[in-house]
């Protein structure tokens, strides 16, 4: 799979579902690196210093809505006001066990490009890469 981003961020305060979400990036052998947070703070700790070190925002981002500390929107809002030069390719993915409209919303307008159910599926997962890469697709 040509052209899918080198670096992940997994930032999820559920240890069993950052394992599990890792494992599931492992398998398709797509990322050289993949960086896992238990909470937004963290996250953001990571990336201040990723763009103080003038390197690129990692490309892919899966950031759980409901965390202690930070949670996602909190995070997403201080993400943006990062000034990284690749900002118009990273793909941020919400992932989320809320149906509510209002959440949904929320999370489009800090530019969620794809909002997905917890836990991922490989299912799941394949349709966001065929996605990202649509010369992907089998």
């Amino acid at each position: 799979m040509n052209g899918l981003p080198n670096s992940v961020i997994l930032i999820d305060d559920d240890k069993i579902n950052n394992f599990l979400n890792e494992r599931l990036l492992k398998k398709l052998g797509a990322f050289e690196t993949i960086n896992i947070f238990q909470d937004g703070e963290s996250a953001l700790h990571f990336l201040q210093k990723e763009l103080e070190s003038g390197n690129d925002c990692p490309e892919l981002m899966f950031i759980d809505m409901n965390m202690p500390v930070i949670n996602g929107i909190e995070f997403l809002e201080t993400y943006h006001t990062l000034d990284f030069k690749n900002k118009d390719k990273v793909n941020l993915v919400g992932l989320t066990t809320s149906l509510r409209t209002s959440d949904i919303d929320k999370l489009k307008s800090l530019n969620c490009r794809f909002i997905l159910n917890k836990p991922l599926t490989k299912t799941s997962l394949s349709s966001l890469l065929e996605e990202l890469i649509p010369e992907s697709k089998n």
